[in-house]
Protein backbone atom coordinates (compact mmCIF):
# COMPACT_ATOMS: atom_id res chain seq x y z
CA UNK A 1 0.00 0.00 0.00
CA UNK A 2 3.03 2.26 -0.58
CA UNK A 3 3.71 2.59 3.16
CA UNK A 4 7.36 1.72 2.64
CA UNK A 5 7.84 4.40 -0.01
CA UNK A 6 5.88 6.94 2.04
CA UNK A 7 8.06 6.28 5.10
CA UNK A 8 11.23 6.57 3.04
CA UNK A 9 10.19 9.97 1.68
CA UNK A 10 8.90 11.37 4.96
CA UNK A 11 11.17 9.83 7.59
CA UNK A 12 14.39 8.87 5.79
CA UNK A 13 14.67 11.68 3.24
CA UNK A 14 12.55 14.12 5.29
CA UNK A 15 10.87 15.48 2.16
CA UNK A 16 7.27 16.65 1.60
CA UNK A 17 7.06 14.70 -1.67
CA UNK A 18 8.88 12.12 -3.78
CA UNK A 19 8.72 10.59 -7.23
CA UNK A 20 7.76 7.06 -8.22
CA UNK A 21 6.52 5.16 -11.24
CA UNK A 22 3.10 3.58 -11.63
CA UNK A 23 3.47 1.10 -14.47
CA UNK A 24 5.48 3.34 -16.85
CA UNK A 25 4.00 6.65 -15.71
CA UNK A 26 5.87 9.00 -13.34
CA UNK A 27 3.85 10.10 -10.34
CA UNK A 28 4.42 12.47 -7.43
CA UNK A 29 3.63 11.11 -3.97
CA UNK A 30 2.88 13.91 -1.51
CA UNK A 31 3.48 13.28 2.21
CA UNK A 32 2.83 16.70 3.76
CA UNK A 33 -0.80 17.19 4.97
CA UNK A 34 -0.44 20.94 4.52
CA UNK A 35 -0.05 20.36 0.78
CA UNK A 36 -3.21 18.20 0.72
CA UNK A 37 -5.17 21.31 1.64
CA UNK A 38 -3.99 23.04 -1.53
CA UNK A 39 -4.36 20.03 -3.85
CA UNK A 40 -7.78 18.88 -2.62
CA UNK A 41 -9.43 22.16 -1.67
CA UNK A 42 -7.74 25.56 -1.93
CA UNK A 43 -6.33 25.15 -5.44
CA UNK A 44 -8.73 22.42 -6.53
CA UNK A 45 -9.25 24.05 -9.94
CA UNK A 46 -5.68 22.94 -10.79
CA UNK A 47 -6.42 19.31 -9.82
CA UNK A 48 -10.05 18.80 -10.79
CA UNK A 49 -9.46 15.44 -12.52
CA UNK A 50 -8.49 12.11 -10.96
CA UNK A 51 -6.02 11.17 -13.65
CA UNK A 52 -6.84 7.46 -13.53
CA UNK A 53 -8.66 5.49 -16.19
CA UNK A 54 -10.04 6.93 -19.39
CA UNK A 55 -13.81 6.92 -19.04
CA UNK A 56 -15.59 7.31 -22.36
CA UNK A 57 -19.39 7.20 -22.54
CA UNK A 58 -19.22 6.97 -26.33
CA UNK A 59 -17.24 3.76 -26.03
CA UNK A 60 -19.50 2.29 -23.35
CA UNK A 61 -22.52 4.12 -21.85
CA UNK A 62 -21.84 2.87 -18.31
CA UNK A 63 -18.49 4.68 -18.39
CA UNK A 64 -20.24 8.07 -18.36
CA UNK A 65 -20.36 8.11 -14.57
CA UNK A 66 -19.37 10.74 -12.05
CA UNK A 67 -16.25 8.99 -10.73
CA UNK A 68 -14.51 8.92 -14.10
CA UNK A 69 -15.83 12.21 -15.51
CA UNK A 70 -13.50 15.12 -16.17
CA UNK A 71 -13.37 18.91 -16.21
CA UNK A 72 -16.49 20.95 -16.77
CA UNK A 73 -18.67 17.92 -17.44
CA UNK A 74 -17.73 16.49 -14.04
CA UNK A 75 -18.58 19.81 -12.39
CA UNK A 76 -22.00 20.00 -14.07
CA UNK A 77 -22.79 16.37 -13.30
CA UNK A 78 -21.69 16.71 -9.67
CA UNK A 79 -23.91 19.76 -9.22
CA UNK A 80 -26.80 17.81 -10.74
CA UNK A 81 -26.33 14.79 -8.49
CA UNK A 82 -25.36 16.43 -5.19
CA UNK A 83 -28.97 16.99 -4.02
CA UNK A 84 -29.51 13.24 -4.43
CA UNK A 85 -27.17 12.43 -1.55
CA UNK A 86 -28.30 14.92 1.08
CA UNK A 87 -29.09 13.69 4.58
CA UNK A 88 -32.78 14.29 3.91
CA UNK A 89 -32.84 12.10 0.79
CA UNK A 90 -30.88 9.31 2.47
CA UNK A 91 -33.20 9.45 5.47
CA UNK A 92 -36.09 8.59 3.15
CA UNK A 93 -34.10 5.59 1.86
CA UNK A 94 -33.33 4.36 5.39
CA UNK A 95 -36.35 1.99 5.66
CA UNK A 96 -35.13 0.20 2.52
CA UNK A 97 -31.66 -0.24 4.05
CA UNK A 98 -33.14 -1.33 7.38
CA UNK A 99 -35.26 -3.96 5.64
CA UNK A 100 -32.13 -5.47 4.05
CA UNK A 101 -30.35 -5.50 7.41
CA UNK A 102 -33.33 -7.33 8.96
CA UNK A 103 -33.07 -9.92 6.19
CA UNK A 104 -29.35 -10.27 6.91
CA UNK A 105 -30.09 -11.24 10.51
CA UNK A 106 -32.90 -13.61 9.47
CA UNK A 107 -30.65 -15.36 6.95
CA UNK A 108 -27.81 -15.87 9.44
CA UNK A 109 -30.22 -17.17 12.08
CA UNK A 110 -31.55 -19.73 9.60
CA UNK A 111 -27.99 -20.80 8.82
CA UNK A 112 -27.09 -21.20 12.48
CA UNK A 113 -30.32 -22.99 13.38
CA UNK A 114 -30.24 -24.50 16.86
CA UNK A 115 -26.46 -24.31 17.10
CA UNK A 116 -25.00 -22.08 19.77
CA UNK A 117 -22.01 -21.30 17.60
CA UNK A 118 -20.97 -21.84 14.01
CA UNK A 119 -18.14 -20.85 11.70
CA UNK A 120 -19.44 -18.54 8.94
CA UNK A 121 -17.78 -16.68 6.08
CA UNK A 122 -18.93 -13.20 7.06
CA UNK A 123 -17.37 -11.64 3.96
CA UNK A 124 -19.94 -13.39 1.78
CA UNK A 125 -22.87 -12.38 4.00
CA UNK A 126 -21.71 -8.76 4.11
CA UNK A 127 -21.37 -8.70 0.32
CA UNK A 128 -24.85 -10.14 -0.16
CA UNK A 129 -26.26 -7.61 2.31
CA UNK A 130 -24.76 -4.62 0.47
CA UNK A 131 -25.80 -6.14 -2.87
CA UNK A 132 -29.40 -6.19 -1.66
CA UNK A 133 -29.14 -2.63 -0.31
CA UNK A 134 -27.79 -1.26 -3.60
CA UNK A 135 -30.29 -3.27 -5.62
CA UNK A 136 -33.12 -1.80 -3.59
CA UNK A 137 -31.94 1.82 -3.33
CA UNK A 138 -30.21 2.27 -6.70
CA UNK A 139 -32.28 0.06 -8.98
CA UNK A 140 -35.57 -0.28 -7.15
CA UNK A 141 -35.65 -4.07 -7.11
CA UNK A 142 -35.64 -6.66 -4.35
CA UNK A 143 -32.75 -8.93 -5.28
CA UNK A 144 -32.74 -10.99 -2.07
CA UNK A 145 -29.28 -12.37 -2.71
CA UNK A 146 -29.14 -13.18 1.01
CA UNK A 147 -31.68 -15.93 0.34
CA UNK A 148 -30.62 -16.55 -3.25
CA UNK A 149 -26.85 -16.06 -3.66
CA UNK A 150 -27.09 -17.28 -7.26
CA UNK A 151 -29.37 -14.44 -8.38
CA UNK A 152 -28.48 -12.83 -11.70
CA UNK A 153 -27.72 -9.48 -10.06
CA UNK A 154 -25.31 -11.15 -7.64
CA UNK A 155 -23.54 -12.98 -10.46
CA UNK A 156 -23.15 -9.79 -12.48
CA UNK A 157 -21.78 -8.02 -9.40
CA UNK A 158 -19.08 -10.68 -9.19
CA UNK A 159 -18.23 -10.02 -12.84
CA UNK A 160 -17.69 -6.35 -11.99
CA UNK A 161 -15.55 -6.94 -8.91
CA UNK A 162 -13.59 -9.89 -10.28
CA UNK A 163 -12.71 -8.92 -13.85
CA UNK A 164 -11.16 -11.39 -16.24
CA UNK A 165 -7.48 -11.27 -17.20
CA UNK A 166 -8.51 -9.76 -20.54
CA UNK A 167 -10.48 -6.96 -18.87
CA UNK A 168 -7.56 -6.15 -16.56
CA UNK A 169 -5.19 -6.15 -19.54
CA UNK A 170 -7.42 -3.65 -21.34
CA UNK A 171 -7.44 -1.40 -18.27
CA UNK A 172 -3.65 -1.53 -17.99
CA UNK A 173 -3.17 -0.83 -21.70
CA UNK A 174 -5.50 2.17 -21.53
CA UNK A 175 -3.23 3.59 -18.81
CA UNK A 176 0.00 2.85 -20.66
CA UNK A 177 -1.11 3.84 -24.16
CA UNK A 178 -3.65 6.72 -24.15
CA UNK A 179 -4.11 6.43 -27.93
CA UNK A 180 -5.58 2.97 -27.43
CA UNK A 181 -8.93 4.61 -26.68
CA UNK A 182 -9.33 5.16 -30.42
CA UNK A 183 -9.51 1.37 -30.84
CA UNK A 184 -12.82 1.50 -28.96
CA UNK A 185 -11.82 -1.30 -26.57
CA UNK A 186 -14.47 -1.66 -23.88
CA UNK A 187 -13.02 -2.00 -20.40
CA UNK A 188 -16.03 -3.77 -18.91
CA UNK A 189 -17.38 -7.14 -19.93
CA UNK A 190 -20.22 -6.47 -22.46
CA UNK A 191 -22.55 -8.55 -20.29
CA UNK A 192 -22.18 -5.96 -17.52
CA UNK A 193 -23.17 -3.03 -19.73
CA UNK A 194 -26.09 -4.91 -21.25
CA UNK A 195 -27.39 -6.07 -17.87
CA UNK A 196 -27.37 -2.66 -16.19
CA UNK A 197 -28.68 -0.85 -19.26
CA UNK A 198 -31.63 -3.23 -19.64
CA UNK A 199 -32.33 -3.16 -15.90
CA UNK A 200 -32.45 0.63 -15.63
CA UNK A 201 -34.33 1.32 -18.87
CA UNK A 202 -36.95 -1.35 -18.18
CA UNK A 203 -37.45 -0.07 -14.65
CA UNK A 204 -37.72 3.57 -15.75
CA UNK A 205 -40.29 2.71 -18.40
CA UNK A 206 -42.36 0.55 -16.05
CA UNK A 207 -42.39 3.14 -13.28
CA UNK A 208 -43.45 5.99 -15.52
CA UNK A 209 -46.10 3.93 -17.29
CA UNK A 210 -47.62 2.79 -13.99
CA UNK A 211 -46.98 6.04 -12.08
CA UNK A 212 -44.86 4.25 -9.49
CA UNK A 213 -42.90 6.33 -7.00
CA UNK A 214 -40.43 4.93 -4.51
CA UNK A 215 -38.00 6.57 -2.07
CA UNK A 216 -34.86 5.49 -3.88
CA UNK A 217 -32.04 6.75 -6.07
CA UNK A 218 -33.67 5.69 -9.32
CA UNK A 219 -36.83 7.67 -8.58
CA UNK A 220 -34.78 10.82 -7.95
CA UNK A 221 -32.99 10.35 -11.29
CA UNK A 222 -36.29 9.73 -13.06
CA UNK A 223 -37.82 12.92 -11.64
CA UNK A 224 -34.80 14.91 -12.84
CA UNK A 225 -35.29 13.39 -16.29
CA UNK A 226 -39.02 14.17 -16.40
CA UNK A 227 -38.43 17.76 -15.23
CA UNK A 228 -36.21 18.40 -18.28
CA UNK A 229 -38.73 17.35 -20.90
CA UNK A 230 -39.87 20.11 -23.22
CA UNK A 231 -37.29 22.53 -21.86
CA UNK A 232 -34.19 24.05 -23.42
CA UNK A 233 -31.28 23.09 -21.20
CA UNK A 234 -28.80 25.71 -20.05
CA UNK A 235 -25.09 25.21 -20.87
CA UNK A 236 -24.51 24.38 -17.20
CA UNK A 237 -27.03 21.54 -17.14
CA UNK A 238 -26.62 17.82 -17.93
CA UNK A 239 -29.26 16.02 -19.96
CA UNK A 240 -30.52 13.11 -17.88
CA UNK A 241 -30.84 10.51 -20.62
CA UNK A 242 -31.44 6.84 -19.88
CA UNK A 243 -27.75 6.20 -20.55
CA UNK A 244 -26.65 8.92 -18.12
CA UNK A 245 -28.95 7.50 -15.43
CA UNK A 246 -27.65 3.99 -16.12
CA UNK A 247 -24.05 5.15 -15.70
CA UNK A 248 -24.80 6.85 -12.36
CA UNK A 249 -26.74 3.83 -11.09
CA UNK A 250 -23.83 1.62 -12.10
CA UNK A 251 -21.22 3.69 -10.26
CA UNK A 252 -23.55 3.89 -7.24
CA UNK A 253 -23.49 0.10 -7.27
CA UNK A 254 -19.72 -0.06 -7.88
CA UNK A 255 -18.98 2.47 -5.14
CA UNK A 256 -21.47 1.22 -2.58
CA UNK A 257 -21.34 -2.55 -2.89
CA UNK A 258 -17.72 -3.64 -2.52
CA UNK A 259 -16.52 -0.71 -0.41
CA UNK A 260 -19.16 -1.02 2.31
CA UNK A 261 -19.08 -4.82 2.42
CA UNK A 262 -15.28 -4.88 2.71
CA UNK A 263 -15.13 -2.32 5.52
CA UNK A 264 -17.95 -4.11 7.36
CA UNK A 265 -16.06 -7.40 7.06
CA UNK A 266 -12.79 -5.84 8.24
CA UNK A 267 -14.58 -4.21 11.18
CA UNK A 268 -16.13 -7.51 12.30
CA UNK A 269 -12.66 -9.05 12.08
CA UNK A 270 -11.25 -6.36 14.39
CA UNK A 271 -14.16 -6.64 16.81
CA UNK A 272 -13.66 -10.41 16.94
CA UNK A 273 -10.00 -9.78 17.80
CA UNK A 274 -10.97 -7.22 20.43
CA UNK A 275 -13.87 -8.68 22.47
CA UNK A 276 -13.74 -5.83 25.01
CA UNK A 277 -14.44 -3.28 22.26
CA UNK A 278 -17.13 -5.54 20.80
CA UNK A 279 -18.78 -5.83 24.22
CA UNK A 280 -18.70 -2.06 24.79
CA UNK A 281 -20.27 -1.45 21.39
CA UNK A 282 -22.96 -4.05 22.05
CA UNK A 283 -23.80 -2.44 25.37
CA UNK A 284 -24.30 0.95 23.71
CA UNK A 285 -26.48 -0.51 20.95
CA UNK A 286 -28.62 -2.59 23.32
CA UNK A 287 -29.06 0.32 25.76
CA UNK A 288 -30.05 2.60 22.89
CA UNK A 289 -32.55 0.08 21.50
CA UNK A 290 -34.05 -0.41 24.98
CA UNK A 291 -34.48 3.34 25.41
CA UNK A 292 -35.44 4.37 21.87
CA UNK A 293 -36.99 1.21 20.44
CA UNK A 294 -36.56 0.67 16.70
CA UNK A 295 -33.26 1.79 15.18
CA UNK A 296 -33.84 4.85 13.02
CA UNK A 297 -31.65 7.06 10.86
CA UNK A 298 -31.31 9.63 13.65
CA UNK A 299 -30.62 7.06 16.37
CA UNK A 300 -27.85 5.40 14.34
CA UNK A 301 -26.10 8.76 14.14
CA UNK A 302 -26.58 9.49 17.85
CA UNK A 303 -24.60 6.48 19.09
CA UNK A 304 -21.19 7.96 19.84
CA UNK A 305 -19.26 4.72 20.31
CA UNK A 306 -20.71 3.25 17.12
CA UNK A 307 -19.45 6.38 15.38
CA UNK A 308 -15.95 5.93 16.85
CA UNK A 309 -15.85 2.28 15.81
CA UNK A 310 -16.98 3.22 12.30
CA UNK A 311 -14.30 5.88 11.94
CA UNK A 312 -11.56 3.61 13.26
CA UNK A 313 -12.58 0.86 10.82
CA UNK A 314 -12.38 3.38 7.98
CA UNK A 315 -8.98 4.53 9.22
CA UNK A 316 -7.49 1.05 9.20
CA UNK A 317 -9.29 -0.07 6.06
CA UNK A 318 -9.92 2.88 3.71
CA UNK A 319 -11.67 1.65 0.58
CA UNK A 320 -9.40 3.72 -1.66
CA UNK A 321 -5.80 3.21 -0.45
CA UNK A 322 -4.76 6.35 -2.31
CA UNK A 323 -6.31 9.47 -3.81
CA UNK A 324 -5.27 10.24 -7.38
CA UNK A 325 -5.21 13.64 -9.02
CA UNK A 326 -3.67 15.13 -12.16
CA UNK A 327 -2.62 18.74 -12.72
CA UNK A 328 -4.74 20.39 -15.41
CA UNK A 329 -2.82 23.67 -15.10
CA UNK A 330 0.81 24.51 -14.44
CA UNK A 331 1.22 24.80 -10.68
CA UNK A 332 3.90 25.68 -8.15
CA UNK A 333 3.57 23.65 -4.96
CA UNK A 334 3.34 26.12 -2.06
CA UNK A 335 6.43 26.45 0.15
CA UNK A 336 8.53 24.35 -2.25
CA UNK A 337 10.70 24.92 -5.31
CA UNK A 338 8.71 22.41 -7.36
CA UNK A 339 6.56 23.46 -10.32
CA UNK A 340 4.20 20.86 -11.76
CA UNK A 341 3.64 20.74 -15.49
CA UNK A 342 0.20 20.08 -16.94
CA UNK A 343 -0.47 16.34 -16.84
CA UNK A 344 1.58 15.59 -13.72
CA UNK A 345 -0.01 12.72 -11.79
CA UNK A 346 -0.23 13.03 -8.02
CA UNK A 347 -0.80 10.43 -5.32
CA UNK A 348 -2.06 11.16 -1.82
CA UNK A 349 -1.37 7.86 0.00
CA UNK A 350 -4.42 7.54 2.25
CA UNK A 351 -3.52 4.11 3.61
CA UNK A 352 0.02 5.16 4.53
CA UNK A 353 -1.22 8.39 6.17
CA UNK A 354 -3.70 6.39 8.26
CA UNK A 355 -0.84 4.19 9.47
CA UNK A 356 1.60 7.02 10.17
CA UNK A 357 2.58 6.76 13.88
CA UNK A 358 2.98 10.54 14.07
CA UNK A 359 -0.77 10.87 13.65
CA UNK A 360 -1.92 7.49 14.96
CA UNK A 361 0.43 5.97 17.58
CA UNK A 362 0.56 2.18 17.46
CA UNK A 363 -1.34 2.31 14.14
CA UNK A 364 -1.88 -1.45 13.83
CA UNK A 365 -4.01 -1.38 16.98
CA UNK A 366 -7.79 -1.07 16.60
CA UNK A 367 -8.61 1.78 18.97
CA UNK A 368 -11.92 3.65 18.54
CA UNK A 369 -10.86 6.23 21.15
CA UNK A 370 -8.61 7.78 18.52
CA UNK A 371 -11.82 9.48 17.46
CA UNK A 372 -12.77 11.05 20.76
CA UNK A 373 -13.28 14.82 20.31
CA UNK A 374 -10.01 15.65 22.07
CA UNK A 375 -7.96 13.19 20.01
CA UNK A 376 -9.48 14.42 16.75
CA UNK A 377 -8.64 17.99 17.76
CA UNK A 378 -5.01 17.05 18.51
CA UNK A 379 -4.30 15.76 14.98
CA UNK A 380 -3.40 17.89 11.96
CA UNK A 381 -6.12 18.43 9.39
CA UNK A 382 -6.14 16.19 6.28
CA UNK A 383 -4.69 13.15 8.07
CA UNK A 384 -8.01 11.26 7.92
CA UNK A 385 -9.20 10.80 4.35
CA UNK A 386 -11.37 7.67 3.96
CA UNK A 387 -13.73 9.59 1.66
CA UNK A 388 -11.22 12.05 0.27
CA UNK A 389 -11.83 15.75 0.82
CA UNK A 390 -12.80 18.87 -1.06
CA UNK A 391 -15.16 19.22 -4.03
CA UNK A 392 -14.21 15.79 -5.37
CA UNK A 393 -14.77 13.86 -2.17
CA UNK A 394 -16.98 10.77 -2.19
CA UNK A 395 -20.49 11.96 -3.03
CA UNK A 396 -22.00 8.86 -1.42
CA UNK A 397 -20.17 9.00 1.91
CA UNK A 398 -23.34 9.65 3.94
CA UNK A 399 -25.08 6.73 2.28
CA UNK A 400 -22.09 4.41 2.73
CA UNK A 401 -21.75 5.37 6.38
CA UNK A 402 -25.39 4.72 7.29
CA UNK A 403 -25.40 1.44 5.33
CA UNK A 404 -22.36 0.39 7.36
CA UNK A 405 -23.70 1.57 10.72
CA UNK A 406 -27.11 -0.11 10.52
CA UNK A 407 -25.54 -3.36 9.27
CA UNK A 408 -22.98 -3.37 12.07
CA UNK A 409 -25.51 -2.40 14.74
CA UNK A 410 -27.82 -5.23 13.69
CA UNK A 411 -25.04 -7.82 13.60
CA UNK A 412 -23.46 -6.87 16.93
CA UNK A 413 -26.81 -6.66 18.77
CA UNK A 414 -27.81 -10.12 17.54
CA UNK A 415 -24.58 -12.11 17.51
CA UNK A 416 -21.22 -12.40 19.22
CA UNK A 417 -18.22 -12.69 16.92
CA UNK A 418 -14.93 -14.48 17.49
CA UNK A 419 -12.00 -15.45 15.30
CA UNK A 420 -11.93 -18.81 13.54
CA UNK A 421 -8.35 -19.91 14.17
CA UNK A 422 -8.23 -21.59 10.75
CA UNK A 423 -8.88 -18.24 9.03
CA UNK A 424 -7.24 -15.77 11.41
CA UNK A 425 -5.17 -13.87 8.85
CA UNK A 426 -5.68 -12.38 5.40
CA UNK A 427 -3.73 -10.76 2.59
CA UNK A 428 -4.72 -7.74 0.53
CA UNK A 429 -5.48 -8.26 -3.13
CA UNK A 430 -2.68 -6.79 -5.22
CA UNK A 431 -3.36 -4.65 -8.26
CA UNK A 432 -6.84 -3.50 -7.21
CA UNK A 433 -7.75 0.18 -6.90
CA UNK A 434 -9.93 -0.82 -3.93
CA UNK A 435 -8.79 -2.34 -0.65
CA UNK A 436 -9.82 -5.99 -0.99
CA UNK A 437 -8.78 -9.44 0.21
Amino acid sequence: MNCEFYNKIKYDLKLPYGGLYHLMTPKLMVTDPELYKYILIKDFDHFVDRGIGESDAKRDPIEGHLFGSKGEYWKRLRNKLSPTFTSGKIKYMFPLIKKCSDQLITTIRKQIGESKQMSLEVKDYCARYTTDVIGSTAFGIEINSLENPDSEFRQVSLLVMKPSVLQMLKAVLSELIPLIKYLNLKIFDPRISQFFSNLVKTNLSYREKNNIKRDDFLNIMMQLQIAQRGKTLSPDDVEMTDDVITAQSFVFFFGGYETSSSVLTFCLYELARNPDIQSKLRQEIMATKKKEGELTYEICHKMSYLDKVTKEALRMYPSLPQLDRISVKKYKLPNTDLTLDVGTKISIPTFAIHYDPEYYPDPEKFDPERFSPENIESRPHYTYLPFGDGPRNCIGMRFGTIQFKIGLAQLISNFEFSIDSANATFEYLKGSILLQT
